[in-house]
């Protein structure tokens, strides 16, 4: 199974920026200070920045769908048992963020209850799949989502 997820601007992403542009044209027209209207017009910038820049969801190529990111990493000799795991019993995965080499992505979506597993290897200055993305219902892995 090949799924392909793209980053996409969440809720949270542009309830941040419009914040910050509101909160800065607010500063820069109520009050008459030089202060109030120079950090008015610092917040309308980074606000704006934010708004072009800040993406943190993701979102499924194939059905439109939104999801979350998370991964983990471990040592590069847990590579065999995280595989066997991944493909008959995800549960069992103790998820610790100690060791470097192996990555697990997880890309979870509550409102679907879907979530999607992919191992991947450290090679020099780029990370590899090296698995097949799994699909299972997010009961299973309850234990790597918040």
């Amino acid at each position: 199974m090949e799924k392909n997820f793209i980053r996409v601007r969440s809720i949270k992403d542009i309830t941040i920026s419009s914040s910050l542009l509101l909160i800065g044209i607010i500063l820069s027209i109520v009050f008459d200070s030089n202060g109030a209207v120079y950090g008015g017009i610092a917040l309308i910038i980074l606000g704006l920045i934010l708004l072009f820049v800040l993406k943190s969801g993701y979102k499924d190529t194939e059905n439109g769908e939104f999801y979350k990111k998370r991964d983990f990493s471990f040592n590069k000799k847990m590579k065999a048992s995280l595989l066997s795991a991944l493909a008959s019993s995800p549960e069992n995965i103790n998820p610790t963020d100690e060791g470097e080499g192996i990555r697990l992505e997880i890309f979870y979506s509550k409102a679907s209850g879907k979530a999607f597993l992919q191992l991947f290897e450290y090679v020099p200055f780029q990370y590899h799949p090296c698995s097949e993305v799994y699909e299972y219902e997010i009961d299973r892995i309850k234990n790597f989502v918040k």
